[in-house]
């Protein structure tokens, strides 16, 4: 590999590990809230979902029903 090659391979792997930190940061954020608040009915994939519900209404004026996303 040249030099290039292997600082753009940093580069990317860089990114991923950072987007999966953030996740399990997210992740984490999720579930200590539901330690303080007390409340284990609303998950992590409850809270993703309701933020990609928000994000295509304000971003793309979309509005995803309740049972649109995990119907199955």
């Amino acid at each position: 590999m040249t030099l290039v090659q292997r600082l753009w391979a940093y580069y990317n792997h860089f990114i991923f590990k950072s987007a999966l930190f953030t996740t399990d940061l997210a992740f984490w954020y999720v579930r200590m809230k539901q330690w303080v608040t007390g409340r284990e009915d609303e998950g992590f994939e409850d809270a993703l979902e309701e933020s990609m519900r928000a994000f295509a209404k304000t971003n793309f004026g979309v509005e995803i029903a309740k049972d649109a996303i995990y119907s199955g």
